[in-house]
């Protein structure tokens, strides 16, 4: 049986869907309920299209546009550039004919190596001039681990959850160079509606099957018009974290459509081309993997699992 609790929380109303789960004890005639938190709802959130409260970023080191001519900057590619040539074809095949081999390749790689701290150490280009952009915000750890070790200018956290967001909110709260938004990226403008998975919805995903179809909300928004309006085109960021459940295909073949892809030094990903509801993942992640070399080169890879891509005109250091 589900319920619904309906509170007030600084002016906004909150409607919080609760379901009793029945927890069994040593005694047979004794059963006590717990109640699990299954999704938050914000109704004003239907009347935006989330890209309202998006503030634009100069970073210290970089004044020379304004966000009126951010836009003129970035166009797509050329017609010709749209398609892989023969060479990038057949290495293009052959990724895709070698998925099986190279995931449980990658995994194993990936679960023998220094996963500890994951991809932090990675990133030791990060400086207090640095622009971070994290899409899948979570409970906030990458976010608070590369602040720690890094400190940089700003860090821009997306997380479309909302009962994770408030978490997150309550965890950054008077940190002034984290900027939190709640909804997520894609191709398209939209709410969409899952179900929670995890004890605190961090499983929830808009590609996983058992996901789709709920009655808890999730808001997109097109990945290019975020960029623009942060002002991306009249700087550059260094880092672009992508942990979003899927997203990650629809978010990188925004870049590469356009030079945008240009303005983002380094690129994190987190591939999740098992996952059923995302059409094509292999196809496409051996498409971006070809798209992507043409301006950036895997500094740190494990193939279909998780890599960084830095832009090939920094200097190896």
């Amino acid at each position: 049986m589900k319920y619904l609790l309906v509170c007030l929380v600084g002016g906004t109303l909150i409607l919080v869907y609760l379901k009793s789960v029945p927890v069994h004890v040593d005694k047979p005639d004794c059963e006590k309920t717990r109640v699990v938190v299954k999704c938050i709802e914000d109704p004003s959130d239907v009347m935006t299209d989330g890209l309202e409260s998006v503030q634009t970023i100069v970073p210290p080191n970089d004044r020379s546009g304004v966000p009126a001519l951010c836009h003129d900057r970035i166009h797509p590619i050329k017609t010709e550039n749209r398609h892989l040539s023969k060479v990038e074809r057949i290495k293009n095949d052959l990724c895709i004919n070698n998925y099986r081999e190279e995931i449980k390749k990658g995994w194993k790689q990936f679960q023998y190596s220094n996963r500890e701290p994951k991809h932090h150490n990675h990133h030791k280009y990060l400086t207090s001039e640095s622009v971070v952009i994290e899409v899948g915000g979570n409970k906030g750890d990458d976010a608070s681990a590369l602040r720690e070790l890094y400190r940089p200018y700003m860090y821009i956290v997306l997380e479309p959850m909302k009962l994770v967001f408030l978490k997150l909110k309550e965890r950054f709260i008077g940190t002034k160079n984290v900027i939190l938004y709640n909804f997520g990226l894609g191709a398209l403008n939209g709410i969409f509606y899952v179900n929670i998975e995890g004890e605190e919805g961090e499983f929830t995903s808009l590609y996983r099957s058992s996901s789709v179809k709920g009655t808890c909300s999730l808001r997109i928004v097109n990945a290019t018009s975020f960029f623009l309006l942060l002002g991306v085109g009249c700087y550059e960021v260094e880092l672009l974290i992508l942990n979003c459940g899927g997203c990650e295909f629809d978010v990188i073949e925004s870049l590469l459509a356009s030079n945008l892809i240009n303005f983002f030094r380094h690129v994190h990903f987190v591939s999740h081309s098992s996952l059923e509801s995302v059409p094509d993942s292999v196809e496409r992640y051996c498409r971006i993997q070809q798209m992507l070399l043409r301006t950036h080169r895997p500094t740190y890879q494990f193939r279909f699992v998780t890599e960084t891509w830095q832009r090939k005109d920094i200097i190896l250091k």
